[in-house]
């Protein structure tokens, strides 16, 4: 797992493997420290990741929640067809963003807020 921060100070975390239930408490490590990051998003690529466990997912609800209460939003990209089936299957896609490509979230990111 690899973390950095864009130009703009948005976290990107660079994920590889599988996400099951021993690397989702890595991942939470690295994503509590890129949350008091101003970005109102946290771009994860999932690109190299293999497999994804429906328990890996679930581990990292009380995150989103966090995320969500602090008005920011995970922004996964790069999710292969299988990944993005369990992630979707699980319900866990309503409460992330997914974007095909890292150009796709990196435009997403940098769209500015749409008002009521």
């Amino acid at each position: 797992m690899q973390a950095t921060y864009l130009a703009d100070h948005t976290p990107l975390v660079i994920l590889q493997g599988s996400l099951d239930e021993a690397y989702a408490g890595t991942l939470l490590n690295v994503l509590h420290e890129a949350t008091p990051w101003k970005s109102p998003f946290i771009l994860v690529d999932f690109g190299k990741i293999i497999q994804v466990s429906p328990t890996g997912l679930r581990l990292l609800l009380p995150l989103i929640s966090h995320l969500q209460a602090q008005k920011k939003n995970l922004v996964l990209f790069n999710l292969r067809k299988d990944i993005h089936e369990v992630v979707s299957s699980s319900g866990f896609d309503s409460l992330v963003v997914i974007k095909p490509t890292f150009q796709d979230a990196l435009q997403y990111v940098q769209l500015p807020p749409k008002f009521a």
